[in-house]
């Protein structure tokens, strides 16, 4: 990442009932430039995942790592960098095959 951003997380069921609103119960991290954040299991299969695009981020209570970071003050704006990169991999069950069957049927 070029600069630091927030990402959140929301349970799948809480964002469907409130069709893509901002969600007063998500859950939170602040993810500083260089970082690298590796998720799986519920983290995963039961929760949303998203950065906001925004100039800045406010610090709320739902940061739950902003202990780490005594630079930051809770209620206080952290600007974006210039630019973000995002590198996703997952692992996929094989798909050729199943493909295949629905064509052929």
């Amino acid at each position: 990442m070029g600069g630091p951003a927030v990402i959140h997380f929301s349970r799948k069921q809480d964002a469907q009932q409130t069709c893509g609103a901002q969600q007063a119960g998500r859950t939170s991290l602040v993810l500083q430039p260089r970082s690298l954040l590796v998720f799986k299991d519920l983290a995963y299969t039961q929760y949303l995942h998203s950065i906001d695009e925004v100039d800045a981020d406010h610090l709320g209570n739902n940061i739950v790592n902003l202990h780490m970071h005594p630079e930051l003050a809770l209620g206080s704006m952290l600007p974006r960098g210039p630019e973000r990169v995002s590198l996703t991999v997952r692992r996929v069950e094989k798909v050729v095959k199943s493909l295949l069957r629905l064509k052929n049927s």
